[in-house]
């Protein structure tokens, strides 16, 4: 070791004396220059260790790092799956959706312009819900209303439905009257009956 020379004494028993005389001879040094070999050596292995050490746990962050991005990716592609296969079976129930049988007074178009309007809604019918709402519109078909008008209306005024209720309930009245001349007339009814209110 560089630096000034001092003296240590240490007390040992005569048995590890002579071994670390008789290895200091091996080595062509004296005891206390051997003495300080060993001390050297034995740092340099201390750092070498914590080196090595430190390369080992490095290694394991590479190795963790590398697991994370594979569970990731793994991850990710189980996402996209799921994505595609949502998006799969959305298709298949919009398919079956616009399938079903439907009044006679709706077209097909006016159908699927109703079930995409609610989809844009983020009202995605599946095939039972719009089963019974098919049967509810009917109703009113039986009651003399035409489907086509009711819905192109309903779309076009942004209505959650386009069958009222009191068109389940009542036959349309007056022959040749189209909704929008029923909804002006309770429109009407309703502006008379405030203004004998007042």
């Amino acid at each position: 070791m560089a630096g000034n020379v001092v003296s240590v004494t240490i007390r040992v028993d005569e048995e590890s004396k002579m071994l670390w005389r008789e290895l200091a001879d091996k080595e062509g040094r004296s005891l206390g220059g051997y003495l300080e070999r060993v001390l050297t050596w034995m740092k340099d292995r201390e750092l070498l260790m914590e080196a090595s050490a430190l390369d080992v746990i490095a290694d394991r962050l590479v190795v963790i790092s590398n697991r994370l991005e594979e569970i990731t990716l793994q991850n990710s592609k189980k996402i996209t799956k799921v994505k595609e296969s949502r998006n799969e079976r959305d298709r298949e129930v919009l398919e079956q959706v616009l399938a079903l049988d439907i009044p006679n007074s709706l077209s097909r178009d006016v159908w699927k312009n109703w079930v995409i309007r609610l989809r844009k809604r983020n009202n995605k019918l599946d095939v039972v819900t719009a089963q019974a709402i098919l049967a509810r519109w009917e109703k009113a078909e039986d009651n003399g209303y035409d489907l086509d008008e009711l819905v192109e209306l309903a779309i076009q005024r942004n209505y959650s439905d386009a069958v009222w209720d009191s068109q389940l309930e009542r036959p349309k009245g007056g022959v040749g009257r189209s909704v929008a001349d029923e909804q002006s007339r309770m429109f009407s009814e309703c502006s008379n009956a405030r203004s004998h209110a007042v």
